[in-house]
């Protein structure tokens, strides 16, 4: 994820993770002001196969795009 933002954004003023493991999952939290990107849908223009790993490794994903910022959390289960 934090490659991907890298790589397809000129400039990313910031980039914020947070990761949090419960009991049943870890969730990971990752806020950008990069570009839009949205990792649940797969663009094949892209050439990144650590997104289509992304995909197959978490039980959750959850994008949205507010304030001008990436907002995407996954949820792996223990």
């Amino acid at each position: 994820m934090l490659v991907n933002i890298i790589n397809i954004n000129d400039v990313v003023d910031t980039i914020d993770i947070i990761v949090r493991k419960n009991v049943d999952n870890i969730l990971i939290s990752v806020k950008d002001t990069g570009v839009d990107f949205n990792p649940v849908v797969e663009n094949e223009e892209l050439k990144f196969d650590n997104i289509s790993v992304l995909n197959k490794i978490a039980d959750k994903i959850d994008y949205s795009r507010v304030l001008g910022l990436n907002s995407t959390v996954i949820t792996i289960k223990n």
